[in-house]
Parts: C-alpha cells; structure tokens; sequence
C-alpha cells in the first residue's frame, strides 16, 4: 500500500519497531493485488483473456456485467449463512463479559465482516482503551490490517500487527482519503502512529494486558498458513472461468438458435457484390454468402441449424458439481436446479459438507473470541491476562447450529424433540424454535392460564350444577 510506504520512517520508532513495521507494510502491500483480485471474484467481474470466439475485446469489457459468474460469491455467502454469532455471554452472573459485547456491538461486527474473512481468508480484531479504561473491540479486514504469526495460533494470538485505525484527508482540496492513524501491535505494548502531511511519528504508546492485543479470525488454518484460506480458492476461480466461458457460448448459440442462419454458396462476383449492397434489403445479417467457385455452379441456398442450449446447461451442470463437491456448497446454492425434485433427506445430505466445514470455523472464532473477550476484560479491570479473576476469565461465545440455519428447519427439529420430550413443547425455548417472539409467546401463555382457569371453573362449576 503505497500511502504506508514512509511508516516505517516514523519519528518515534526504534529500530526494531522500524524494521517490524517495514515488514508488515511489505506483506500488506504484496496482498493488496490478491485481495483485489479475490473482491472482483466475489462480485462477479471476471475478464476471461480467451473465450473460444471471436468478439471484439472492447465489446466483451463493455458487457461483462451482462455476461457474469457470481459462483465465487454463492460459495462464500452459503458458508457465511451457516456461521452465525447469537451471543457472547458469561458462565458466571458478572456480566462482565456480555456488557463489553453489548457496548461494543460484537455480534453484528463480528457477523459484518465475516464474509471478508472468508473472502481473504482472515479478518482480525483489535483491543484497546477508550475513555475510563472501557476496553474498545474494532474489526478489520485483511485490506486494513496484517500480522505476523506467533508460535502460538490456537487462540489467533499473532506474533506483531498492524491495522488502520483512522482515514482522513491529508490534503484539503483533494477527495482522497488515506490513512492517517496506524497502529503497532506488539506483545509490551501498543504503539498509535500518527500522521501530519506526508510526515509519520509516533503519537503514543500503552502497555498491553501480556500479549498483542490483536487477534486473528482465519479460516482454514494450517501450520503452512497461518492465517487461513480463501474460500475463493484457484480451483473456484478456474471453474468460475470456464461458466464464464460456457455462458458466453451459450449466449451466442441462443442468438442462432432463435435466428438461425442461412448460407448462399455459388454467387459470382457481381451477385456478391450486389447482395453487399443491399444488406438491410435481403436481411443479409442473417445470411452467410459466398462467390461462384473455380469451376463454375449455380447458387445453392442452405441453412446452418445451431446446437441446442441444452448443450451449454449440461456444462454448467458439470462446473457446478465439480464446484459442490470441492467447497461443500449445494448445488440448489448455485443456482443448479435438479431435474428431479429431493427428498427431505437428500437436501440434508447434501448440505453436510458445508455444515462441518462451519463447525470448523466456529470452532476456531470461538477461541479467537473468547481470547479477545479475556483482552477486553482484563483492561476493564486494569489488569494482565494473568491478573484476571475466574469469573472474568468465562466467557461463552454461542454460535447457532449450522444445520438448523432456516426457520423451517429449526421448527422441524422442535417439534420432532417434542415428539420425544414432550414437556419440552410446553417450554419457551421450543416456542423460540417455533418462531414464536418474545412478545408473542407472552400472548399465548397469557391465553392458555385464561383457557385453563375457564377450563377448570367449568369442571367446578359444572360438576355442582350437575
């Protein structure tokens, strides 16, 4: 990123401060293409260099729009759906824990910026100190913040960060914005890097809770890469080229095959030049002609059929299969209808693959979180992690279950528990399930004691009468 180019000439950093910062800004800055690449992926702006015809590179840019692929976006947002924050809580009766979620927005942050995470593979949290020591939690992208790994990445714990914490305009007569407070996470202490024109310094620094109190959310993560995997793999962006391709070619056999073409063979040179002539007169967009041949022949009309569309949905069909099975996403996902509707149990098969592979994620986020919970706790004490009480130190992340992402499926699930608790169709929770709200199961369970009072005052009563 060429606005970061001169941080690592910060008035204020030591030399090793230096030297972290320049390696930071080289990672980000070698990033930046991928990470553009990955965006225009994901939005559907795919210039494919060779389609197989002949079309004018002018007019293909032009109509990219029209011709479009957005399977590398179905592949993240179905893992996206399936990966879900409903609350972050505490095993104690502090509310230590929930209160800094609340005031700080967790949940909808959190779900805000997963699909960047699963775009680029890693998104990130920072904790710092606001006014009063209330602990502040901001996420960033993997385009506004890098890191180095720590030995330790169990619980996203890096090694060094750094992450944009402000943008502004250094230039007032210009609408550009760039970055104009950075920060440096390292293990002692956190540095904030201010700028002033083109001149960075630093502004100042304050001491950590123990670690870099900045944290990692990686998906896929592996001792190779340490901050995770893009869903939008090489794989995706090769079969994301080739529908590119495929729709391209069905685009142009649907043009003939509604208006099919005709071809006039054995035309002398006058004739030819003739029916040039007249093109909108004979409609000679839709003919091919050709001149009289060496030895002479009379003209011939034929017509050239074009090959059915089927052709070009049989090979989206194939794309898409190979698409399901190397990212877990159902094929209904990509907008692949199966010519035969099915079962109940087939749909759940088929979305196994995607609901373990979110069960990964959220294991992984949930330590992540739970780290930067512990972080954000320990400044609201005005402690170290070390320092923490136990009851600060519980903290529950609660994800919903990624098999039961719809409504219809989580009302399902309830009342087959019903079927075999059924004091559980009595409780407020199988209500939720149900999709009941709060408001409304205080409705019903208001109408059913009125229901049961007149009930019982009818056997009492009704029995005297009697």
């Amino acid at each position: 990123m060429n606005d970061l180019a001169s941080l690592k000439d910060a008035v204020g950093l030591t030399p090793a401060q230096s030297a972290t910062v320049e390696e930071l800004v080289n990672i980000l800055s070698n990033m930046d293409v991928r990470n553009s690449l990955l965006d225009a992926y994901y939005e559907g702006k795919i210039y494919v260099p060779e389609l197989g015809l002949t079309i004018n590179r002018e007019d293909f840019a032009n109509a990219r729009s029209a011709i479009a692929c957005y399977w590398p976006e179905k592949v993240v947002d179905a893992l996206a759906d399936r990966v879900r924050l409903r609350a972050v809580s505490d095993g104690t009766d502090e509310h230590v824990a929930q209160a800094i979620a609340d005031a700080n927005n967790v949940v909808n942050q959190y779900d805000g910026f997963l699909i960047s995470k699963l775009k680029h593979g890693v998104m990130f949290a920072t904790v710092g100190a606001g006014a009063g020591s209330v602990p502040v939690i901001r996420f960033h992208t993997a385009k506004t913040a890098v890191a180095l790994p720590n030995e330790d990445m169990s619980y996203g714990v890096i090694g060094a960060g750094l992450a944009i914490a402000r943008w502004g305009k250094v230039d007032p007569n210009s609408r550009r914005r760039v970055p104009v407070a950075v920060n440096l996470y390292e293990r002692d202490r956190t540095t904030v890097i201010m700028r002033t024109g083109e001149r960075w310094g630093v502004a100042y620094a304050i001491p950590t809770v123990g670690e870099p109190m900045m944290y990692a959310f990686a998906h896929k993560r592996t001792g190779e890469k340490p901050f995770g995997k893009s869903r939008i793999t090489r794989f995706v962006q090769g079969l994301t080229q080739s529908a590119v391709r495929v729709l391209w070619d069905a685009e142009v056999s649907a043009a003939l095959y509604a208006m099919p073409k005709d071809a006039i063979l054995g035309l002398s040179d006058e004739q030819y030049d003739a029916m040039l002539s007249n093109k909108q007169k004979a409609y000679m967009d839709t003919l091919l002609i050709s001149t009289v041949n060496d030895e002479g022949g009379t003209p011939t009309l034929q017509r050239l059929t074009a090959n059915s569309p089927e052709v070009y949905r049989t090979q989206l069909t194939m794309l898409g299969a190979q698409l399901s099975g190397a990212t877990g996403t159902p094929l209904n996902s990509l907008g692949i209808v199966q010519d035969n509707p099915s079962s109940a149990e087939a749909i759940q098969t088929s979305r196994e693959d995607i609901c373990l592979i979110a069960e990964n994620d959220i294991s992984s986020d949930r330590a992540s979180l739970q780290a930067v919970m512990r972080c954000a706790a320990a400044i609201s004490a005005n402690t170290t992690l070390d320092g923490l009480l136990d009851s600060e130190m519980d903290v529950r992340v609660t994800y919903a279950e990624p098999l039961l992402n719809s409504r219809a499926a989580l009302a399902d699930f309830a009342v087959k528990v019903s079927s075999i608790r059924p004091k559980f169709g009595e409780t407020r929770v199988c209500a939720r399930m149900l999709g009941f709200d709060e408001d409304a199961i205080d409705e019903l369970e208001s109408e059913e004691a009125r229901v049961s009072t007149a009930a019982m005052a009818q056997t009492i009563f009704g029995g005297e009468n009697g």
